[in-house]
């Protein structure tokens, strides 16, 4: 017993001097190991920061990563401690490194109206540039991009757009419309999707062609988009009848969804005769020529409305 006393007690003596001794060795030598500076190992390559830091006696270590726009990839972002500060020689300088920028998977925006293609690519910080834009079957549709969906960039990135236009516009040519009176030449050009832009009357001594079609702008054969108008001048009074007057009744029906109910009377003291009942689409001009008797007025109501 007495024996394993003493064996305790020389283990536990011995553990405590060399737990000194080894404390003592370590303060002497961080007492006497030298002091260095730092270097500034930001913004440079790995390899490059690893011999600065090897120079002066310092080791690296690699302590993580992030996404730069700036910093290319396997630069040195970030280094602790700064460059400047005086440590002993043989200490750690953490650095963490650039991934190089963030690439990104670009959406699929084809057959996408623009305004959607616009908000995917923010959301995937890619910015946009509509190059060109063609005739296609709805307008603002996306047809082309010039990055495969799929295929990663970096953030900020231009994908080129190609986009339509809406369908190719309708044209007619214009047919001769002279000789014709003022309500058949408004027929023809109504089955053709054109209007009566302008009435100007021309003071002939030929009473034969009063009341017609002399002239008309544009010509005979210029080609005129369907919607488009026609200027028309017209021998006499354009609104004589020998039973009474035309007269041309025009109404720009307010902007909405569906369609406005439009109606045209014709007065004469307390007889009154309905001369159109229609329903006609919402933000579009409604154009008609109507005949009234001798002392008859025109009322127009939309919807009901005066």
């Amino acid at each position: 017993m007495r024996r394993v006393v003493l064996f305790t007690f020389y283990f536990a003596l011995a553990l405590t001097v060399a737990v000194v001794g080894g404390y003592l060795v370590v303060a002497f030598m961080a007492r006497n190991t030298p002091e260095v500076e730092v270097p500034d190992v930001e913004a440079r390559a790995l390899s490059e920061a690893l011999y600065a830091l090897t120079e002066q006696s310092l080791d690296l270590e690699v302590r993580g990563f992030v996404f730069s726009d700036v910093i290319p990839e396997n630069h040195v972002v970030l280094q602790r401690p700064a460059a400047g500060q005086v440590v002993k020689a043989g200490r750690s300088v953490g650095v963490i490194l650039s991934r190089g920028a963030e690439r990104l998977s670009t959406p699929q925006l084809f057959g996408n109206p623009l305004e959607d293609a616009a908000i995917a690519l923010s959301e995937a910080k890619l910015a946009f540039e509509v190059t060109a834009r063609l005739p296609g079957a709805v307008e603002s549709q996306v047809l082309a991009q010039s990055i495969v969906p799929g295929a990663k960039r970096p953030s900020g990135s231009i994908v080129e757009i190609v986009v339509s236009k809406g369908p190719a516009p309708v044209r007619y040519r214009l047919p001769r419309l002279e000789g014709l009176t003022l309500i058949e030449a408004q027929t023809v050009l109504a089955e053709l999707g054109l209007r009566v832009e302008k009435i100007v009357e021309v003071e002939l001594d030929d009473q034969l062609r009063a009341g017609r079609v002399v002239n008309q702008e544009p010509l005979p054969g210029f080609p005129v988009e369907r919607g488009g108008g026609v200027t028309l001048s017209v021998a006499g009074s354009a609104y004589l009848l020998p039973t009474g007057r035309a007269v041309m009744v025009e109404r720009y029906l307010p902007p909405g969804l569906g369609t406005h109910h439009v109606q045209v009377y014709a007065h004469n003291g307390d007889d009154v005769r309905i001369l159109v009942d229609e329903w006609v689409r919402a933000g579009t001009t409604f154009n008609r020529m109507v005949l009234l008797d001798i002392g008859e007025t025109v009322e127009v109501k939309i919807d009901d409305a005066d």
